[in-house]
């Protein structure tokens, strides 16, 4: 598998952070060269200038390290600040599951379920859009 980048917005509504941050521990555990930028200010795209500058000047470089190119390495200092910012150790990420209950070891889990037969009316409709 060839080395990869991944540019996360923490607020992203389309893409979880959590689903970035399995990827990155999917490949960290396989070790494959993984890189990630995680904007905590941005959505789906980053938006911000200086989070962009910072973004396509870590992409310049983890391409020219992929295609043994070349890189300008020097860059303004809020740029090189921000990119500091983005860049997330992969040996730290975990994944956490969020929404996922986790019962106290002194808890009493009871069955509330009962054997029976429960009828339900129900209304299923799909929108079908053809495609060409």
């Amino acid at each position: 598998m060839k080395p990869l980048l991944i540019i996360q917005g923490a607020n992203d509504p389309r893409v979880k952070q959590a689903e970035a941050d399995q990827i990155v521990i999917a490949l960290r555990d396989k070790g494959k060269k993984v890189d990630y930028l995680l904007a905590k200010d941005e959505g789906h795209g980053f938006a911000k200038p200086l989070n962009k500058k910072a973004m396509y000047a870590h992409a310049e470089k983890f391409l020219s390290e992929v295609i043994k190119g070349r890189y300008q390495e020097d860059m303004p200092t809020d740029v090189k600040e921000t990119l500091q910012k983005l860049m997330v150790d992969v040996k730290t990420v975990k994944y956490e599951p969020k929404g996922v209950l986790l019962w106290p070891k002194n808890c009493k889990i009871e069955n509330m379920l009962k054997a029976g037969v429960t009828e339900y009316d129900v209304t299923l409709e799909f929108n079908v859009r053809k495609c060409r």
